[in-house]
């Protein structure tokens, strides 16, 4: 699942990573830790989804 967060929201998302080009984007999207995910195939499945 993705997760967007503008910066103004921007705390800290436990068990979530940023992932964005630019740190002063102003929204910023976040993956769950791969470590937490046992299958990465299904990340990858379930991130495509998320953008369809």
């Amino acid at each position: 699942m993705l997760v967007k967060a503008s910066n103004s929201s921007l705390e800290k998302l436990e068990g979530y990573e940023l992932v964005s080009p630019y740190r002063n984007a102003k929204e910023m999207i976040f993956i769950p830790n791969i470590s937490d995910i046992e299958d990465i195939e299904t990340l990858f499945s379930d991130i495509k989804n998320d953008l369809r």
